[in-house]
C-alpha cells in the first residue's frame, strides 16, 4: 500500500495544535528508536528530523500551522505542556498493566469473555492500521 493512495481526508488531526507538535516528536522518536541509521543522533539532528516530519505530517493531516510557514517556526514559537505525551505514556503503562493482568488471569485458568477479546482485537486492529499508514508515509520520505 502506498501512502499516496490514502483517500483525501481519510485521516485527520483532531487534537490541539500543541498536541500535534508533541505527536510529531513522539513519531520522530519512534523513527529513531526503530532505525539503525539513527544510532548516534544529537538534539539538533532530532529537531531537524522532527521539523521535516512535521512539515509532511501537517500537510498529510491538514493541520493549520499559520501564521507560521514551516513546522520548525511553528514548533519554536509554540509552548507545549507535554500533557499529550503524558497521556500516551499513561496509556502505554496501562496496556502493559493490562497485559500483566491478563497473564495473571490466564495462569489462574480464568479467561476473559469473547466480547472482551473481540473488543480488544478491534481496538488493536484499528491502532495497527493507523500505525501502518503512518509508517508507510514516513518510510516514503
Amino acid at each position: 500500500m502506498n501512502y499516496m493512495s490514502i483517500p483525501d481526508g481519510a485521516m485527520r488531526w483532531s487534537g490541539s495544535r500543541e498536541e500535534f507538535i508533541e505527536f510529531v516528536m513522539i513519531v520522530a522518536d519512534f523513527c529513531i528508536c526503530s532505525d539503525e541509521k539513527y544510532l548516534a543522533i544529537n538534539k539538533q539532528d532530532f529537531f531537524s528530523l522532527c521539523d521535516a516530519l512535521g512539515n509532511d505530517l501537517s500537510v498529510f493531516f491538514k493541520v493549520d500551522i499559520s501564521p507560521h510557514t514551516c513546522f520548525s517556526d511553528f514548533r519554536k514559537n509554540t509552548t507545549i505542556d507535554n500533557r499529550f505525551t503524558k497521556r500516551i505514556i499513561s496509556l502505554m503503562k496501562r496496556l502493559r498493566d493490562d497485559e500483566q493482568f491478563l497473564l495473571f488471569l490466564y495462569e489462574q485458568k480464568i479467561m476473559p469473555s469473547i466480547e472482551y477479546i473481540s473488543e480488544e482485537t478491534i481496538k488493536w486492529n484499528n491502532a495497527e492500521k493507523i500505525a501502518t499508514l503512518l509508517w508507510l508515509y514516513i518510510s516514503q520520505r
